[in-house]
């Protein structure tokens, strides 16, 4: 079983909550491997430019690849992606 959502505080918790119920889940790799280079390449927003200035920084999951690789960055950049970036149908990102 596989979860994806925004690249951002949220996002992670969500995870971490549906992991207690769901003890397989993990991230999903391809639907976060375009947020994650988005946010390595700047392409990506503060979180007071979407209202998002009250969420937590997470501390872990139990998911390897977001607790090694999803939380770190989102903690060293403080800057969100929305999932919506990534256009599922045609591959890539949607058009700004």
């Amino acid at each position: 079983m596989y979860f994806w959502d925004d690249l951002d505080f949220s996002g992670i918790d969500i995870l971490s909550s549906l992991k207690k119920l769901f003890p397989n889940i993990k991230a999903w790799k391809h639907g976060y491997n375009p947020l994650l280079e988005a946010l390595k390449n700047g392409d990506a927003h503060n979180p007071s430019e979407a209202n998002k200035d009250d969420q937590v920084e997470p501390t872990s999951t139990g998911c390897e690849f977001s607790d090694n690789i999803l939380i770190p960055l989102l903690n060293d950049k403080k800057l969100f992606v929305d999932q919506e970036y990534v256009n599922i149908s045609g591959g890539g990102k949607n058009p700004k």
